[in-house]
């Protein structure tokens, strides 16, 4: 899939080489025009920063820190060249260049598309909760005709992760990946072969004996992320056991009014898929909610649930939603009589500052690689909702005011 950032600049003024000249004089009696500019360039996680330089009636210098997508620019009318380029982990990675002329009285729009010039690959491998596999590290090889790049993996738990340096395009990557046990014997082995280039970046990775994603991410002008479902041997479908599912996210005060838009979502942290049979949610008014018997979470796989007019909610419960209060609440999943998870939340005070915080209009999420602390405030965060899928405040902040 295909990422664009639309970066549209049409108000800000930056002269660096003439901050002392007039609006007359060496530009006769022009008035600056507005100047729209769409950049066009492949999103990536390495993102360090975007740098515009024109060059026209009078020069700019511009270095946007994070992704925008509105800025505005005036300027002198005039024939203007604009160079765009990107960095991430200190690399150039993508470039481009355009021009315009710049016409008073109208509204100007230009576009410059960026090439990518090198290619990441990153690869994430969920170990599930308590990594029951006994993963412990992991080495990625890649082999060009002239180059070897060796990579070792990180582990942010409940996650396996390699990330390469930047890699030259128009190259095949001969690659090979082991996973290793505390004992440093190899238990999974995966090879293949995969080009980067800037026109194909299609490449499939079969796994036959690790369960869980593998998410490969190439940085060049198509985009493409291919997630490959695979099976151990020993994974199977059954009801979840105390700790193995986690209740990951909480949006008790939606921006919309009324409780119809509230949801909690679990994730599971094993490598089985497992079936949600006589569960309840606990809490609210009603005090007690079923949940639909046909709800089947895979391995690694967050859901959510809620009532009927909640966004993003897959399931929605067979009886009333118990509404989450602004204040203070447990919200407890019980399946078959047992106490899977449970969470507390509230406003923090001198007595209990352990409470997890709620704020309007945005959800209450888990950091995953916190998970062992989810007992205290620090462990989790706020941003907007992200119900079903991976919570997308992951830095290890706490609640953020």
């Amino acid at each position: 899939m295909k990422k664009i950032f639309v970066l549209l600049i049409s108000s800000l003024s930056f002269f660096a080489c003439s901050e002392n000249a007039e609006e007359s004089g060496i530009f006769g009696n022009f008035e600056k025009a507005p100047l729209q500019i769409a950049m066009r360039y492949t999103e990536t996680s390495h993102f360090d920063s975007l740098v515009l330089h024109g060059e026209g009636a009078d020069t700019l210098h511009l270095r946007i820190e994070e992704p925008e997508k509105t800025l505005d620019l005036e300027l002198f009318p005039s024939l203007w060249k604009f160079y765009a380029k990107l960095y991430a982990e200190g690399v150039l990675m993508q470039k481009g260049e355009s021009e315009i002329e710049v016409k008073s009285g109208e509204k100007n729009y230009l576009q410059i598309p960026l090439q990518a010039l090198f290619g990441f690959i990153d690869i994430t491998l969920p170990l599930g909760l308590d990594n029951p596999s006994g993963i412990l590290s992991g080495k990625l090889d890649l082999k060009t005709d002239d180059t070897t790049y060796s990579y070792t993996m990180k582990i942010e738990e409940p996650y396996g992760i390699f990330s390469t340096d930047a890699l030259p395009l128009e190259k095949t990557y001969h690659a090979l990946l082991q996973l290793f046990d505390k004992n440093g014997d190899c238990i999974f082995k995966a090879s293949d072969s995969l080009r980067l280039d800037s026109e194909n970046a299609i490449q499939e990775w079969e796994l036959e004996s690790l369960k869980g994603a593998l998410t490969i991410t190439f940085l060049t002008d198509i985009l493409q992320t291919h997630s490959i479902q695979a099976n151990l041997p020993s994974g199977h479908l059954r009801v979840p056991k105390a700790g193995e599912i986690l209740i990951s996210e909480i949006l008790p005060i939606p921006e919309q009014t009324g409780t119809d838009y509230e949801f909690v979502e679990i994730y599971n942290g094993t490598n089985d898929s497992l079936q949600l049979e006589n569960c309840e949610l606990h809490g609210g008014s009603p005090k007690v909610a079923s949940l639909p018997s046909s709800i089947l979470i895979a391995p690694n796989s967050f859901v959510a649930i809620g009532a009927d007019s909640a966004i993003g909610v897959q399931f929605h419960t067979e009886t009333k939603w118990p509404s989450l209060t602004n204040t203070k609440q447990s919200v407890v999943l019980r399946c078959n009589g047992i106490t899977i998870d449970s969470l507390f939340y509230g406003q923090a005070d001198s007595l209990d500052v352990d409470f997890l915080p709620v704020k309007s209009g945005v959800s209450t999420q888990l950091i995953l690689s916190s998970w062992k602390e989810k007992e205290s405030g620090s462990a989790w965060c706020v941003s907007d909702p992200t119900p079903g899928i991976e919570n997308n405040c992951s830095t290890k902040e706490g609640f953020m005011n």
